[in-house]
């Protein structure tokens, strides 16, 4: 019962500490439909999750903003700042944006080893899931994953396999280790539900 209890409590202050750069994106995006014989262009809105490296920039997944025509960035505070894409990788879904304005005070998290990472390590996930931001969720790596298709080293992609619930809104989002580094950024989930029912894979 005692490592159980000091196990969550290291939980809850790791959180504490990282949670405040955990950000929700919020993608604008236009599409083109068929209305009878004429055309129309809609919007519509998507959501996303990622994190601070410093007082302008944020990290993400590629798929998260690959089509968006405006973004937004929300703080644990409610403040929304723009948003642009500086550069993306969609073969690592991985993407950077640039603030339009620096956040003030802005508490940043710091980018460790994935290579450190193994199977039974401990891992947790802070995004926003279906909207409910800043939820975590916790369990461990079962999984490592290599694309090496290609010849190219630079194009290789590695993804963190998880059982740790990842759902509609968490991508994008930082997975953490135990010291509180970010070793991944949400991607995709295999799942037959179109929920959490499935396995979840983080870039690295």
């Amino acid at each position: 019962m005692i490592n159980i209890s000091v196990k969550a409590q290291d939980l809850t202050k790791l959180y504490e500490r990282v949670d405040p750069a955990v950000v929700v994106i919020i993608t604008e995006v236009k599409d083109v439909v068929n209305v009878g014989s004429a055309t129309k262009i809609v919007s519509s809105e998507g959501l996303g999750s990622g994190f601070l490296i410093s007082d302008k920039q944020i990290i993400t997944a590629a798929h998260v903003v690959q089509f968006a025509e405006k973004l937004n960035v929300k703080f644990d505070d409610g403040e929304i700042i723009p948003a642009k894409v500086i550069s993306s990788f969609n073969t690592a879904d991985l993407a950077l944006l640039e603030l339009i304005w620096p956040r003030k005070n802005a508490v940043t998290v710091k980018l460790g080893d994935s290579d450190k990472a193994k199977i039974g390590s401990k891992v947790f996930v802070v995004g926003a899931p279906y909207g409910l931001s800043h939820s975590l969720s916790s369990d461990y790596v079962s999984g490592i994953i290599k694309d090496e298709q290609t010849k190219n080293p630079f194009t290789i992609s590695e993804f963190i396999q998880t059982d740790t619930a990842i759902n509609t809104g968490n991508s994008g989002g930082p997975m953490f280790n135990m010291q509180g580094e970010v070793i991944g950024i949400v991607s995709k989930i295999l799942t037959e539900s179109g929920g959490f029912q499935g396995i979840g894979f983080a870039a690295t």
